[in-house]
């Protein structure tokens, strides 16, 4: 009647414990012995990995990256080892050390870089942090690689990163120190001309589209005749500026999140790539399908930080302050930036509902590769011998055989619908007619409770009549994260359908909703910020937009374990941070000098 799962007193075992518990015993070459016993407590220990045993064999087959400093130092001096893995401890060591000099590298990096001159510099700045954190971790990866392959030594293929940056950095600092450009003088001018948040080429490029009036140079009479023109009240002028610059922004910042991400994924799963040989061309799929995943991920962030970045861009060259004095409100301006996070969430709801569910199928295949599965996980539930139908019945079969569409030494559990088991039904075979099933060489049992009711068999093919058909069987199982969202409604349709209370897949199909519109949140919680920051600059806006990331995401992580455990409805639950944020939002627009 109940049950639950726990550990022993010594800590040591995982136990089911049932409470009046009923333990059915036969034996199938016999079917007329069967044997029912009624237990009011029943302990039956689990197979668990953290058992005595299992544990003392877990502390010693720790991976490198689990283990302690000391127990590197003896695994290394172990002469039993392999020397592979002898080796990949020593590499492990000095990687304990190097990845956090990494610190005093960056900054002295940091420092000479820091002092070029120029109004854009804070902004390229942060351009430059990207690209030499993706430059520190692809050396510290290669590096790995080659000590992995004895192609450098372990220490020198830790440190090689922190010996090249360290080095630029104390070369760049001379050369400051000198008065010159930390920059060589040809990449120092193309930075200057080329700043990913210049706005002097936009100006120009607009100046040049200005039409300007034709000065006849004959002496005649000529006629000028003027036609009036469409006037856009959207897009006009303003918001083709708006957008074409927010487009610029939300780009770079996209594919820095991306390069960082699958710069810091790489590096998580090298020891996996190096240890089962992946090949390219796996690894190759495996990014291509999780870049789309990752984009789907960061868009609300990066149109969070691209709003703060644009309007803060414009209020600091003082053109939020232009179009105010030509009467133009700070709302009417805020439009073009909220079509663009318009734009963004149809095109991450086309992502979650058209492409994501096969392309996350693809990453999770290519993912098996990588860790070494000898045996593809299969999704079909015809590979899996115990289903819960749709109905109050379970399936117990060993094979189901789709050229036939018959199931090989099947058995039905049926429920009534207190939870109570009632019948039992047994059959070599059984195949499929139409509308029903055949049962062949078999027998049924019903039950009360503990009591055995009935009891019969079949020589002759029986004819029975249960919900599932073929097509059940031979549908894939699919995990939510690879599921659309109608697939996702059908499904938790199909297990309220037979008694189960699902609120984790309700969050999941709620999240599936609410995740591509909170880049329109984002956007607006993001204008009032970006409208009080000023002449203050960029990195203000960077930074603001993290945090607000930070603090978003962390509520629906909380809000959503709410759900999932009962304590919200599962819709309040996923859309209670967008809502909090939207009157936040609100709130501060209110305060703001339109």
């Amino acid at each position: 009647e109940r049950g639950q799962v726990r550990l022993d007193e010594a800590g040591d075992r995982l136990v089911l414990h049932l409470e009046n518990a009923v333990i059915h015993k036969m034996d199938f070459r016999s079917p007329e012995k069967y044997h029912t016993t009624l237990i009011s407590n029943l302990d039956r220990v689990l197979v668990d990995e953290y058992t005595s045993q299992q544990r003392n064999r877990a502390t010693t087959s720790k991976g490198v990256r689990e283990q302690t400093l000391t127990e590197l130092r003896e695994q290394a001096a172990n002469p039993k080892l392999t020397k592979e893995l002898r080796l990949a401890t020593r590499i492990e060591i000095h990687k304990k050390f190097s990845i956090p000099a990494a610190c005093f590298v960056f900054g002295l990096l940091a420092l000479p870089l820091a002092y070029r001159t120029g109004r854009g510099s804070r902004s390229s700045g942060f351009a430059v942090s990207i690209a030499v954190i993706l430059l520190y971790y692809i050396l510290l990866t290669n590096g790995e690689e080659m000590a992995r392959v004895g192609k450098l030594q372990p220490w020198l293929g830790m440190w090689l990163p922190n010996f090249t940056l360290g080095a630029l950095g104390l070369y760049l600092l001379i050369r400051r120190n000198s008065d010159r450009s930390v920059m060589l003088g040809g990449l120092d001018r193309w930075l200057r001309k080329r700043s990913w948040l210049n706005l002097s080429h936009w100006r120009r490029a607009g100046r040049k589209q200005q039409p300007a009036e034709a000065v006849a140079s004959g002496g005649g009479p000529h006629v000028v005749l003027r036609l009036p023109r469409m006037r856009l009240r959207f897009p006009n002028i303003l918001d083709r500026y708006v957008i074409r610059l927010f487009s610029t922004v939300f780009a770079l910042v996209v594919l820095s999140g991306l390069a960082v991400y699958v710069v810091a994924d790489m590096a998580d799963r090298m020891d996996d790539i190096l240890k089962n040989d992946a090949g390219f061309g796996v690894i190759l799929t495996y990014y291509k399908y999780l870049t789309l995943q990752i984009v789907f991920e960061i868009a609300p962030i990066a149109v969070l930080v691209t709003t703060l970045i644009v309007f803060g861009v414009l209020s600091k060259s003082n053109e939020i302050t232009a179009t105010k004095a030509l009467g133009i409100s700070l709302y009417r301006i805020a439009v073009p930036a909220l079509f663009a996070a318009m734009v963004v969430v149809a095109f991450s709801g086309f992502l979650e509902a058209r492409i994501l569910p096969a392309a996350n199928a693809r990453v999770a295949q290519a993912d098996d590769i990588i860790k070494g599965r000898t045996a593809a996980r299969s999704y079909r539930r015809a590979d899996h011998q115990w289903l819960f139908g749709q109905g109050r019945y379970i399936y117990n079969y060993l094979r189901y055989d789709s050229d036939t569409q018959a199931l090989n030494r099947l058995q039905v559990f049926e429920f009534d619908d207190e939870d109570r088991f009632t019948r039992r039904l047994f059959a070599e075979n059984a195949s499929y007619l139409g509308e029903a099933w055949l049962f062949e060489n078999g027998w049924v049992r019903a039950f009360d409770g503990g009591e055995v009711l009935d009891f019969r068999t079949f020589d002759q093919p029986v004819i029975d009549y249960y919900p599932e058909t073929p097509d059940y069987f031979e549908s894939e199982y699919k995990l939510p994260k690879a599921m659309s969202y109608g697939e996702l409604k059908d499904y938790i349709g199909e297990l309220e359908r037979s008694g189960q209370a699902v609120p984790e897949l309700l969050v999941e199909l709620h999240k599936k909703v609410s995740l591509p519109f909170a880049s329109l949140v984002m956007s607006l919680v993001a204008l009032p910020f970006s409208f009080r920051l000023g002449r203050k600059g960029t990195l203000y806006g960077v930074g603001i937009g993290i945090v607000l990331g930070m603090v978003f995401f962390a509520f629906l992580a909380f809000s959503s374990t709410l759900g999932e455990t009962g304590a919200l409805p599962p819709m309040l639950a996923v859309w209670s941070p967008s809502i909090a944020f939207i009157i936040l939002s609100i709130y501060l627009m209110l305060g703001v000098r339109s």
